[in-house]
Formats: structure tokens, sequence, C-alpha cells
């Protein structure tokens, strides 16, 4: 879910009160998934790590199992997981296929979050 987005005209504003009054102004500047693998990535990958290991102590052996849907979707969750881990880091480090330069705002990691996601893959 791409959640919403903050424009550009926006960028510098804050909310001032609590609930929001603007919620146009409660958003990111791109997919919320990027936005916190750009800020927190050692929660999520925890998490996506622990699901793939929960999701293996399910495995019975056949694909009959009652259980092999909840794998299978384990699994896709993973796989695209790992495709924004790899969009981010090859996009940081200017390795990115169809990108060149850094045109996205907001979209910046820092040593630790590299560190974070490069320890991942």
């Amino acid at each position: 879910e791409p959640g919403g987005h903050l424009p550009a005209r926006s960028a510098e504003l804050e909310p001032q009160d609590v609930p929001a009054s603007a919620p146009e102004l409660l958003g990111t500047p791109h997919h919320l998934l990027l936005h916190e693998l750009c800020r927190s990535p050692k929660t999520l990958v925890e998490g996506v790590l622990r699901l793939a290991h929960q999701a293996t102590d399910l495995d019975t052996g056949t694909f009959k199992a009652s259980t092999t849907t909840v794998i299978l979707y384990v699994v896709r969750l993973a796989a695209r997981f790992d495709n924004y881990v790899s969009f981010l880091l090859q996009y940081d480090a200017g390795e990115h296929d169809s990108i060149r330069g850094k045109p996205f705002r907001g979209l910046a990691l820092d040593s630790q979050a590299r560190e974070a996601l490069a320890a991942a893959r």
C-alpha cells in the first residue's frame, strides 16, 4: 500500500495540531515501505526474517498441506521485500539500471541504514 503521498509543494510544511487539521501533510514523498527502510531498516528486516522462519517451521513436506498457502504468501512477501531492499541499495550506490543520478527527494540512506540493508541481503 503506497500510503499518503506528500507533494513537493508541501515538503517544508508541518502539521500544527493533533489530530491534523491538514491530513494532506501526513505522507511521504515515496512509498511507506521505502520510507521505513531508509529510517529504520532493522525493525522491518527482523520482522520479515521472523515471518520467513516461522513459515518454514510450518513445512510438512507435501504441497497438499493446509499450510502451503501461508508458506507461499510469505515467500512472495520476502521476495518483494528483497526487491525493495535491492532497489534502495542500487539507488544509493548510483548503480540502478534505469535511474541515473538521485532524482528522488527524501530517498537517502545513512551509513547505518545502508549497512543494515546490505547485511540483510
